[in-house]
């Protein structure tokens, strides 16, 4: 392991805790920093520590990170592990939000990528 990845990895532990402390930001700031920090476990190959925090923000979503968002990224996730569940995962995805640019791209490579 590398220095970058130890300071990363660190950097987005220590920064989940404060985020997480009572009084530190609001809590629709609290997903990003679970994203951060899935980040670094996916990179660390702690798959079903990221697909926890990663489910924690498609259950409880902000007006910063959206459902379809989280979605997308636990489906991606996924991918190498359970691609029949990244499947089904990017099929539960809203219709409403498929109708938004981002979320239709992400959602079709992400579905190329699987279909290989």
């Amino acid at each position: 392991m590398d220095m970058q990845s130890v300071v990363v990895g660190l950097a987005a532990r220590y920064g989940f805790q404060v985020l997480g402390a009572p009084g530190a930001l609001s809590s629709s700031a609290h997903p990003l920093a679970r994203i951060a920090l899935a980040q670094v476990y996916l990179g660390e190959k702690k798959i079903a520590e990221a697909q926890g925090l990663l489910r924690a923000i498609v259950n409880s979503p902000t007006s910063l990170v959206s459902k379809a968002q989280a979605q997308i990224l636990l489906a991606q996730a996924d991918q190498s592990v359970n691609p029949a569940e990244s499947k089904n995962i990017l099929k539960s995805i809203d219709k409403s939000d498929q109708g938004r640019p981002a979320v239709s791209r992400a959602t079709d490579q992400l579905s190329t990528q699987l279909a290989k």
